[in-house]
């Protein structure tokens, strides 16, 4: 059993920040893309993308992330209380916190001057009991009239696939 378990993703967003400290809102961007990170009742929310380039905003919903443990239980980043969503010098860092579960998931969202970005999510098990993580999906966005594909190849046709990017129909 897991005491500990991280999980990384790479997604075409990226970063950046003005002023670094705990805030409700957090826009995160590259030369191209731009997601709105918000605290939307005690929960860590995504509520839009923009693409930079033709201005086009796709409103999102959903939670930031799903995870899968024990016997096959679920549970989304919406079952988490969002703790901070703070400022850095390359982007932003989210601390979340399950107390039923006594899990603690910290989200860090990197970028830079390239066109991408990556989000990375380290869960830590803050009780006296192991807690088995068997999956973990760290998008899983709504896009109201849009289809996102999450595989790029046929061979990897399920969200499940390690390491596929996320693609929207009509962002670009």
């Amino acid at each position: 059993m897991f005491r500990m378990f991280t999980g990384t993703v790479c997604i075409f967003v990226a970063l950046c920040s003005s002023a670094y400290g705990t805030t409700s809102e957090v826009m995160v961007q590259t030369p191209t893309m731009q997601r709105a990170l918000t605290t939307v009742d005690g929960k860590l929310k995504t509520t839009g993308i923009q693409n930079r380039l033709t201005g086009k905003v796709l409103q999102t919903r959903g939670p930031e992330f799903v995870i899968t443990y024990a016997d096959g239980q679920t549970v989304t980043s919406d079952d988490f209380e969002l703790r901070t969503l703070d400022r850095t010098e390359t982007g932003a860092i989210a601390k979340l916190h399950n107390a039923a579960l006594s899990l603690t998931a910290e989200i860090t969202y990197t970028g830079g001057k390239q066109l991408w970005a990556y989000k990375q999510i380290q869960f830590i098990n803050t009780g006296k009991e192991a807690l088995l993580l068997r999956t973990v999906e760290l998008e899983h966005l709504k896009v109201a009239g849009e289809k996102i594909t999450f595989a790029v190849k046929n061979t990897f046709p399920h969200l499940s696939d390690w390491g596929q990017p996320v693609y929207t129909e009509s962002l670009w």
